[in-house]
This record gives structure tokens, sequence and C-alpha cells, in this order.
């Protein structure tokens, strides 16, 4: 297992290969949010019976001792329960896939803080403030990890094509908006499962079970997505 984790890419990349990643994230991001606005889904449904026994992955509230933080920063209470949702989203992943690799909870936040997909902004003051997951960890950890391919969505038919190939995609959805509350600026990744003529269910890491989502929910909400398939 050494072996394999030692061939996680870092989050970190050379300026002008980051410079290039960007511009083109940025692209990307702005192409799906405006086709969102639009975009009628199918009067058709599908819906994946893929959850994992609750042995495999608790709700997202049940890691209060699972560490997520860079101490260093003068982060000392953070855990995968605060803002880990991205680790349980890989894990999810890793599962619904059956993935050769069963690695831990514990292991996969460890070594995504080790990589440096932990966020952090530095504050005038000069100390530091936590900002989740850097959304890297979708294009470079997951992949490097687990052999999985991934790319950004640029429209919600190809998240839509994703589902139908029995791939789950991975939302970015503000919270604001997700969670009916104008003051929570954060974000939150969810896993598609499906579709009905009304709604999107997903794998929300803080759920026991799927939920069914209003699809002007999820619409408005959307900020990224990816396509992360085993293939």
């Amino acid at each position: 297992m050494k072996e394999i984790f030692a061939k996680v890419l870092p989050a970190d990349m050379p300026r002008h290969e980051y410079e290039v990643y960007k511009k083109e994230v940025e692209r990307k991001n702005k192409a799906l949010i405006e086709d969102a606005k639009n975009f009628v889904l199918p009067k058709q449904q599908i819906i994946h019976g893929c959850m994992l026994p609750m042995e495999d992955l608790k709700p997202q509230r049940c890691y209060t001792h699972v560490p997520f933080r860079m101490e260093e920063y003068g982060d000392t209470q953070n855990t995968v329960a605060t803002s880990g949702c991205g680790i349980l989203i890989a894990k999810f992943l890793e599962r619904t896939y059956n993935s050769k690799l069963n690695v831990s909870v514990e292991e996969l936040a460890k070594l995504a803080v080790m990589k440096g997909y932990r966020g952090y902004r530095k504050k005038e003051d000069g100390t530091y403030a936590p900002m989740g997951m850097k959304h890297v960890f979708f294009e470079r950890f997951i992949p490097s990890l687990y052999g999985f391919s991934s790319k950004r969505a640029e429209t919600v038919q190809e998240l839509m094509d994703a589902t139908w190939d029995y791939t789950c995609p991975v939302l970015l959805l503000a919270n604001n908006i997700y969670r009916n509350d104008d003051k929570n600026k954060d974000s939150h990744f969810v896993a598609m499962l499906g579709f009905t003529p009304n709604s999107i269910c997903v794998f929300d890491p803080e759920k026991e079970r799927p939920v069914y989502v209003r699809t002007e929910v999820i619409f408005s909400a959307l900020r990224a997505a990816w396509i992360i398939k085993d293939y």
C-alpha cells in the first residue's frame, strides 16, 4: 500500500501548468453553470441502486475522530466530520466501482492532507483560514490513487449521459442554495445516482441514505461537476 500511496499526485503543480489549468477550469465551470440554467430533464428516469453498507461508510457526522487538518497552520479542530465530504465521496466511489483497493477513511484523510489537498487561505493577519478540500482532488488525487478516469463536465447533458452509463458524477453545490441557508458561503460535494423528471437522486455524505432533491435546487446550486469512471 505504501508504494501505491507514493504514486498519488500532489495537489500542487508547476505555476505555468496551474495557470493553464485554472483558465480551463473557469471556462468549463462557467459553461456548466450557464447550461444548467435552461436544462430540462428528460421524462425518463434512472436510479442506480448503489449504496454502501453502513459498516463501510457512515454519515459524515460520525467521523469526529478522524483529523482532516494541517496543525502547522494553527488548525487543531477540523475533522472529516466538519469538512471531509470529499474524503467520503472518494470512499463512496471506491466501493461503488469495486476498486481492488480498500483504503480506510482514516488513510484517505491522512494521505489527502500529506499530499496538500487540504485548502487554506492566508489572512491579512498572517494566520490561515481552512477552506475545505481543494477541487483538484477529483482530477489528481482520485485518478492517481484508484486508476479512475476523470474530467470536468461542461454541460448537464454530460451528467445525464454519464448516469445512463452507470457512472456517478460528482457535483459541487453551493450551500446557500442547496441547504437554503443564505449565510452559508461554503460548498458541498455529492454524487449523482440518477434522476426523475422532477428531481436528482444524490448520495450526500451527510445523509444515511440516498436523497431526492428538486431539480431546480440542484441546477441552481451547481458550481462544478466531475465525471469519474472506473475505465
